[in-house]
């Protein structure tokens, strides 16, 4: 229900809007700030806690790093994907105006079919029927997600950090998260649940809240 044209936006406008919040709780709630976010929230959250030093704690579940080479990897047709990569640089470069009115359906990139959902028994219906389904995002959007730079490299965040995982994660390659999470010289925890789909924090809250409130509390109480 925010102001602004839906699916238009880019990862550092994600974090801008993260950190305005984060100022807001800081200047009225006290110093013990922290953050989660999952799938697409999870990347805009490690980006979120390279921006802004005053965060606690954050959980991410799902990451991706810019820098990584193989980032094509998190999306429906990594292959095809693999061969555009390189035509991102050029999409960037367009006009803002252009960008944004380019508007890529998100079955272009991602298969959530794929994923089993407990509670959504049928996702392809229900992306075409709820009136808040972001169905397309922008051009700018999809250029942004895969190669907009952070604040500071992964090795150079300091805020600590939790990375939850499923095994049986269709978008996130196992291998690619434990990479990003080896980068880390920040205080961290990896969470791997296992025989679990993506969309765990949807469906298996009580296998992820334990783990989730520990952390917090271990570092917003300290």
């Amino acid at each position: 229900l925010s102001e602004g044209k839906r699916g238009v936006y880019t990862m550092g406008s994600l974090v801008d809007n993260s950190r305005a919040v984060i100022a807001y709780a800081l200047e009225r709630y006290g110093e013990s700030v922290g953050m989660a976010g999952s799938s697409q929230g999870g990347m805009a959250t490690l980006y979120t806690a390279a921006a802004e030093p005053r965060l606690r704690a954050v959980v991410c579940h799902n990451v991706i790093a810019p820098d990584e080479p193989d980032n094509y990897r998190l999306t429906r047709w990594p292959a095809f994907y693999r061969v555009i990569s390189s035509l991102i640089p050029l999409a960037r470069a367009l006009p803002s105006n252009l960008k944004d009115r380019m508007i890529i359906p998100v079955s272009a990139y991602l298969d959530l079919k794929a994923e089993p959902c407990r509670l959504i028994s049928d996702v392809g219906a229900w992306m075409k029927e709820d009136p808040l389904v972001v169905r397309g995002v922008s051009l700018s959007a999809l250029a942004s997600l895969a190669s907009e730079p952070m604040a500071v490299r992964v090795e150079e965040i300091k805020t600590p950090v939790m990375i939850i995982h499923s095994d049986r994660d269709n978008i996130f390659p196992e291998d690619y998260v434990r990479r990003v999470f080896q980068r880390l010289t920040c205080p961290k925890e990896f969470l791997c649940l296992t025989n679990r789909p993506h969309l765990v924090m949807i469906d298996y809250v009580d296998d992820v809240l334990p783990a989730v409130s520990d952390w917090f509390n271990r570092h917003l109480r300290g």
